[in-house]
């Protein structure tokens, strides 16, 4: 019998996988770090901004 305690020690959380950025992810990762970092900027105006530009996600979407 095992209990619960000890199946919790030993529990794996590693599900997730790792993939390298692609470029436009790397672009996208880089600008929102100035915007945040250098102007100033909050989540909200990041997302206006790359609207505003036409600027997509990686799936062709709009940022919100």
């Amino acid at each position: 019998v095992i209990s619960f305690s000890y199946y919790l020690l030993f529990q794996s959380n590693d599900f997730t996988h790792l993939q390298k950025y692609s470029s436009h992810q790397f672009k996208l990762l880089n600008l929102i770090t100035y915007l945040h970092e250098q102007k100033g900027m909050g989540y909200r105006k990041i997302a206006s901004y790359l609207n505003e530009y036409g600027i997509e996600t990686q799936r062709g979407k709009t940022f919100s």
